[in-house]
């Protein structure tokens, strides 16, 4: 063996390897060491989607092809982390999709809130809800519902999300200036408080929330709720999960309640 042989990266060797190899055969390999290092499982994400995030976590390392990237995984505990951290960025907003937010108010709400007095509940839930912008988007028109009756009902908001990372960031509520652009004036100044050149979440509509870390596709669903908001999620899962994800929200529900996803 000459000395360029000797000297060359271990890596080098399998890389050729891999370019010959299957590459969603050295996908299922790095999502099964992430599953062992983190406890979560992805292969049940649309692959396309996943191996994006992938790919951006290849080119920051500098590594060449996924089956050296497995070989980083190895070797690199704090990778698992930081890939982890990748895959679970959720890309939301303040009431996204705006119509479906109105024809709930409109429509939906009023059906739910219908023959309900103050010995009743208001149960809702928010999967995957990321730093909390959906959350809050859905517990704006709960609570103003809720203020045009004389005698409402109790109004509860779950929310829930596998990164503790950002539920810790939406239990603060605080978000950046330009939110303002997502809601008339009026909401804006009635639901948050302008802080430090960022907007915080006023406390009555914080106390309605109760943010939990929360596995949708592996832990016990919420139950007995009279709406589900899940606009942030079902886009990244393969159609198999959408069957499961959709069983377990007709458990969660009330017959005859409400569902609205963002497929």
């Amino acid at each position: 063996m000459d000395k360029q042989e000797r000297t060359q990266p271990a890596s080098a060797t399998d890389d050729a390897r891999v370019r010959e190899a299957d590459p969603w055969q050295a996908l299922d390999k790095v999502l099964s060491l992430l599953c062992a290092r983190s406890g979560h499982d992805f292969r049940q994400y649309k692959r396309a989607a996943v191996l994006r995030r992938i790919e951006r976590r290849l080119q920051m390392r500098s590594v060449a092809d996924l089956n050296a990237y497995c070989l980083l995984l190895e070797q690199d505990h704090g990778e698992a982390d930081a890939l982890m951290k990748d895959l679970m960025i959720g890309v939301t907003s303040f009431f996204r999709d705006r119509e479906a937010f109105d024809a709930l108010a409109q429509q939906v709400l009023p059906q739910i809130f219908h023959g309900r007095g103050p010995d009743d509940h208001v149960r809702a839930w928010v999967p995957a809800c990321a730093i909390g912008e959906e959350a809050y988007s859905l517990g704006m028109p709960l609570a103003e519902h809720e203020a045009g009756m004389s005698a409402p009902p109790a109004v509860q908001v779950f929310a829930s999300d596998i990164n503790q990372h950002v539920i810790a960031m939406a239990r603060t509520g605080l978000y950046p200036a330009s939110i303002a652009d997502a809601m008339p004036r009026e909401r804006l100044e009635c639901h948050f408080v302008l802080d430090n050149g960022h907007y915080k979440v006023r406390k009555p509509l914080r106390n309605r929330i109760l943010f939990a870390a929360h596995n949708l596709l592996h832990d016990p669903p919420f139950a007995q709720l009279d709406l589900v908001s899940c606009r942030n999620v079902l886009i990244y899962l393969n159609r198999d999960m959408h069957r499961r994800v959709l069983e377990t929200f007709h458990f969660a529900l009330k017959p005859g309640r409400a569902l609205t996803d963002g497929r």
